[in-house]
């Protein structure tokens, strides 16, 4: 079933135009870029499903081609889908860029939102120039449910080809928990002699999970002041 087998009253096209984009519901918005149901099911209907199976529009945006696997999804709808939430992002990304980020809660109320519900882990780098505006967000690594394989030489690389002078990385721990494990500090204390090899100044490793986020400098910070 399309748009046009529904009655006037329930067509989010037409609400949409007669109240505005905004009037509608989530389902309503996935209907409209969905055009068209599959037999037995209307538009609405099936975005609806989609919204329920998946657990909301936050996870939905966060799937992968290969996840968005329902019936009556072919190719062109799954990459509609990825299109627009792409988009999303980096239109919201493109209006951050004269944002500076002065502060590590800063950097996880702007980004790590992102990642903090995954059920895999993702690292995100956030460079900056000499005065902490943001030059470029970008994720630069995906893992698994219990790992992220992090490559040194290539942070370096990017640091490099941003021209950034400060560096924030954060990662999602997907087990609920954002207490930095012993890898996590070992890491991030040999990231940051290596940044500054090269004149770049790491910031701080932030670590999300759910509503929560953990700041290794000032694990690492509090380690040293007791040793002393």
């Amino acid at each position: 079933m399309n748009f046009k087998s529904l009655p006037l009253e329930f067509r989010p096209r037409e609400k949409a135009k007669r109240e505005g984009i905004e009037s509608l519901s989530n389902v309503e918005l996935l209907a409209i870029l969905l055009q068209t149901g599959i037999k037995g099911k209307d538009v609405i209907t099936l975005a609806s499903e989609i919204l329920d199976s998946e657990g909301g529009l936050y996870s939905l945006s966060n799937s992968t081609y290969k996840q968005l696997d329902y019936k009556g999804l072919g190719e062109v709808k799954k990459l509609k889908l990825l299109a627009c939430f792409e988009l999303s992002r980096r239109a919201k990304e493109e209006g951050m860029y004269s944002i500076k980020v002065e502060s590590s809660k800063k950097c996880v109320d702007l980004f790590g939102k992102d990642i903090s519900f995954l059920k895999e882990e993702r690292l995100i780098a956030v460079y900056l120039d000499g005065n902490e505006r943001l030059i470029k967000k970008e994720v630069i690594n995906y893992g698994n449910a219990y790992s992220c394989n992090i490559d040194f030489k290539k942070i370096l690389q990017k640091c490099l080809a941003n021209s950034s002078y400060y560096l924030y990385l954060i990662h999602n721990h997907p087990s609920g928990s954002s207490i930095p494990s012993k890898k996590d500090e070992d890491f991030t204390k040999a990231l940051a002699y290596s940044l500054s090899s090269i004149g770049v100044i790491l910031l701080d490793h932030l670590i999300v999970s759910g509503n929560e986020y953990s700041s290794i400098r000032k694990f690492l910070d509090k380690r040293q002041n007791n040793n002393k």
